[in-house]
């Protein structure tokens, strides 16, 4: 009797997959939340395009890192935006990002654009979410900033999340313990 072997599949693959499901999702439900609130009301068509811009052109800015890798500059515009535009229109730029910069100008598979879209929506998902918890929106909405210490908490949940992403990826599929990997990538990222 033939018996077929079943392979399984690995926990890299699953863990990929799930960060895209996630992003993905939460993209989706963001949308409809839009569509249901009635859309763009009051929305800075020409701050987005300026944002869009700048992200785009900050996504192509390359910093090296000591032991080598690199960081973009687009945290402080993307996170700039999430501010002032709030979280959907962030995600369009991040779309923007995704696309052009990783797809077309750095020429990355598209798998991989998709999950650093993905694993980008769910950090600054984790920021927004602690910003509106403590009682701040896109600053159009207030007319104020919040206090110092509410943006740092929201750049930290950014940071640990899109870190934590990142690294157990990278982990599962060097097959090395995480704290490892926190220490050799992103201690730099922390300074």
């Amino acid at each position: 009797m033939f018996e077929q072997q079943r392979q399984s599949l690995p926990l890299g693959k699953i863990y990929f997959w799930t960060v895209i499901s996630g992003g993905t999702a939460a993209s989706y439900l963001s949308l409809v939340q839009l569509i249901d609130q009635g859309g763009s009301e009051g929305f800075s068509y020409v701050a987005f395009l300026v944002f869009a811009v700048l992200g785009a052109l900050t996504e192509l800015v390359a910093i090296p890192l000591p032991k080598g890798g690199h960081l973009t500059a687009s945290f402080p515009i993307l996170f700039a935006c999430l501010l002032e535009l709030g979280y959907q229109p962030t995600l369009g730029i991040l779309a923007v990002t995704a696309i052009l910069c990783n797809g077309f100008l750095q020429r990355r598979s598209w798998k991989l654009c998709w999950f650093n879209f993905s694993q980008y929506a769910l950090s600054y998902l984790a920021a927004s979410q602690l910003l509106q918890l403590v009682g701040y929106g896109p600053v159009p909405a207030i007319r104020e900033l919040p206090p110092t210490n509410v943006l740092a908490f929201a750049m930290l949940a950014y940071l640990l999340t899109n870190i934590l992403l990142v690294d157990g990826f990278i982990a599962i599929e060097k097959k090395v313990p995480l704290y490892r990997v926190l220490w050799e990538d992103d201690r730099w990222e922390f300074l």
